[in-house]
Order: C-alpha cells, then structure tokens, then sequence
C-alpha cells in the first residue's frame, strides 16, 4: 500500500476514489453506486431504500381515503337497510313470542348484513393503515357484494333504487379506489 493514500472501507488494500454522499466513508469504485450526480455506497442504499419504502406506507392518498370511507357507509347501509330484521330478532330475543322458522330466517339475513358491516369497517381501517392485504380482501369482498346484489336484482328481491345505487355504485367505487392505489398497498 502507497503512503499517504486513503483506503476504501471494504478493501482496506484498494485505493478510495469517492466519498459516499450520505455517510462520508471512503470507498473504491466497485463497493459505490452513481445515482444522480452522488456517489453511495450499497449500505447506505439500502438505507435509503429502506426509508423510502417506509415514507410510502405511511402515505394516505385522496382515493385511498374516499375508497376507506365508502367502506365505513356501506358498512352502515348494510345494517341500516337491513334494520328492520334486526329489530325483529331483537324482540324475538326478548319475548320468545317469533316462531322458530321466521327467526331462522332473520338470523340468515341478519348475520351476513351483521358480518358484511364487520368486514366493511375493517377493509376501511386496512386501506387507512396501508396494509398489504387490504387490496384482495377489498376485491373479494367488494367482488361478492356486487354478485349477491346483481343476484337480488335479477330475482326482482331488491329495494329501492338507492339501495340498488348504494349497494352496487358504493363497491365498484371501492375497487376502483383499491385499484389506483394497488402499489401503494402491495407493497
């Protein structure tokens, strides 16, 4: 080794051409990288790498917000529409006085609407959050509310025409929003 020349840090018998921009260390020019106009390291890449990713999930977009608080209202139009059901099963709760065949059939309209608006508010705290499995849930569950309600809709069993706006406009509005932000929550 010559006197007076300065090591790379990884090759202590090399000769250091450059500083890394980010830690001040010297390096030869097989252990740097040229991004941009400044030379980094890999460690120091990583690093930023690392940081980037990081500021990414802790993004919330403007679809990603309005698509998170579609999920919350039809979580509640879910229970809402389905108010009805609930109250009965309320009363037949308390007084027993329901046959068993119509309560029954509250519990396999109102459990799903219960489940449904579960899984709605939680699709909605997955999207604000940027978890990864946010986006297939999303689809799935966006997916099979748009295939029961085009089930009702061709057996004539639908409401009125703001459900049929709510319950068909309010999921494909959602998987629109998962769709433009699918990097964002993939990643």
């Amino acid at each position: 080794m010559k006197t007076g020349m300065v090591s790379c840090v990884n090759h202590p018998d090399r000769e250091a051409v450059v500083k890394c921009r980010r830690c001040g260390r010297n390096f030869c020019s097989a252990c740097v990288e040229k991004v941009g106009n400044y030379w980094y390291c890999f460690d120091c890449l990583k690093e930023i790498a690392r940081e980037a990713k990081a500021v990414k999930h802790g993004r919330l977009t403007i679809t990603l917000a309005v698509g998170a608080l579609l999920s919350v209202l039809l979580g509640f139009v879910l229970l809402w529409t389905n108010q009805s059901v609930f109250m009965t099963l309320a009363m037949w709760m308390q007084s027993g006085s329901v046959q068993n065949e119509v309560a029954e059939g509250l519990l396999r309209v109102a459990l799903p609407a219960a489940i449904g608006a579960f899984c709605y508010i939680l699709l909605a705290v997955g999207m604000l959050a940027n978890k990864a499995w946010a986006f297939p849930f999303g689809l799935l569950l966006n997916a099979f509310l748009l295939i029961w309600k085009a089930y009702e809709i061709m057996h004539g069993e639908i409401g009125s025409t703001h459900e049929i706006i709510l319950l068909v406009g309010g999921p494909t509005a959602i998987i629109l929003s998962l769709m433009m932000n699918r990097r964002l929550l993939v990643e």
